[in-house]
């Protein structure tokens, strides 16, 4: 039987085959435990004879020293006040988990957001690149209709000159002729006539064959115009979608991440400015100095004199197919932000980031160029891609010291300036 100071001390009794089976209840520290945690003890509190239940064997509880009974309700508090503690732990590390997903995510947005609003970019100089070709073109068509109009006509002024004559056909008129002096004579007239008239025939044709190609140049251009345009439409949507899960995700960054991804946001703002003012004036005169490339001792590189003039191999070299381009897009905007400028020493690259400079090696011409916009790009399928084998556009003067004025084969390895 248990004493009166058992009853008082313990929580609950329950009766076992030995005597009392007290149980302490122990209440779990953290949210949603659902019922105390029960620690039995076997015995009389005289005895102070606690035993965990798989102590009890046959019917009878074995009696353990105090110190052994205190030592295992102390690890069996401990043990729970371990659990209680790890929950909260775990739902602060997942939190803050969170919080750095959403941050990389929000990073992530706006690196993806800079790009596609430098291809944005690219795509509106081409807009306005093709907008003025389209103008030039309508005029060209514009001029071989006329041609097409006059050389109609002219054969038909022809036609009814024939008519109104009411000259013998070329047998009779041969036949009457006297001599054979005047048979040859009226053989080489009659020829004449015949050359006469198929030369304005074939003028016709020409002109109107010409017509029809450059009415074909023009709905070709009209078509990529529309689709550089879906092209641009679908950058912006992009644009948009992003900045709306940016912004979705900046509600639950904490004040740091809001300050750096602010500082990024900044960054690339002040990046384009400076790009920007970087740009070299319309017109300007260059000049050319040899830069040395530590890799490769004892040879020299081209490049504009305001740039650096001593650099180092920054990755492998490959051989590619490179194309120019220029006028058109002479003075206008760069992905970069940049004002191309066909005789500076640039490039279009749709795979090394802007400020990127690449050695460039064609026979025994050398050159450095720096990637300040994005290209070349390939009209296909009704949509404009990039080249799939061109990898480079180079700017006019670059192609010009590399020797090529179409598409050629060019050595490229990126390089970093040395300070």
């Amino acid at each position: 039987m248990c004493d009166g100071a058992d009853r008082a001390s313990w929580k609950k009794r329950r009766h076992g085959a030995s005597g009392c089976v007290s149980v302490l209840h122990v209440r779990a520290a953290w949210p949603g435990a659902a019922r105390p945690l029960e620690l039995p003890l076997h015995g009389t509190m005289n005895g102070l004879s606690g035993a965990l239940p798989h102590e009890v064997s046959a019917g009878h509880a074995r009696r353990m020293p105090v110190r052994s009974r205190l030592v295992q309700a102390v690890v069996a508090l401990v043990a729970v006040a371990a659990l209680a503690g790890a929950v909260p732990v775990t739902h602060a590390q997942t939190a803050a988990d969170d919080l750095e997903a959403a941050k990389s995510r929000a990073l992530e947005l706006q690196d993806r957001m800079d790009e596609a609003e430098a291809q944005r970019q690219s795509l509106a100089t081409r807009i306005e690149v093709l907008d003025a070709t389209i103008v030039r073109q309508r005029d060209v068509v514009a001029r071989a209709d006329a041609d097409v109009q006059a050389a109609t006509g002219t054969y038909h002024a022809r036609l009814v000159a024939m008519y109104k004559a009411k000259r013998p056909d070329a047998i009779t008129l041969l036949l009457n002729a006297r001599t054979i002096g005047d048979l040859l004579a009226r053989a080489v007239l009659l020829t004449r006539i015949a050359e006469a008239d198929k030369r304005v025939m074939r003028d016709a044709v020409a002109m109107a064959d010409e017509a029809a190609h450059q009415e074909a140049v023009l709905e070709d251009l009209k078509a990529q115009e529309t689709a550089l345009r879906r092209e641009q439409d679908a950058r912006i949507a992009d644009l948009s979608t992003m900045l709306a899960e940016q912004n979705a995700l900046v509600a639950r960054l904490t004040e740091a991440a809001r300050k750096e991804l602010e500082a990024r946001i900044q960054a690339g703002k002040g990046a384009r400015q400076q790009w920007r003012a970087s740009s070299v004036p319309i017109g300007t005169t260059f000049t050319l100095t040899e830069a040395a490339v530590d890799d490769y001792p004892g040879t020299g590189w081209l490049i504009p004199d305001f740039r650096p003039q001593r650099f180092k191999v920054a990755g492998e070299a490959f051989t590619a197919k490179c194309s120019w381009y220029g006028p058109g897009f002479n003075g206008k905007s760069t992905s970069s932000g940049q004002i191309f400028n066909q005789d500076d020493f640039t490039c279009a690259d749709n795979w090394h980031p802007f400020g990127t400079y690449l050695a460039l090696q064609r026979n025994d011409k050398r050159i450095i160029v720096l990637v300040n916009d994005r290209g070349p790009f390939l009209w296909q399928g009704g949509r404009w891609v990039p080249h799939p084998i061109r990898k480079l556009d180079l700017s006019r003067a670059s192609a010009y010291a590399l020797g090529f004025s179409g598409v050629a084969d060019v050595r490229i390895q990126p390089v970093v300036a040395v300070p």
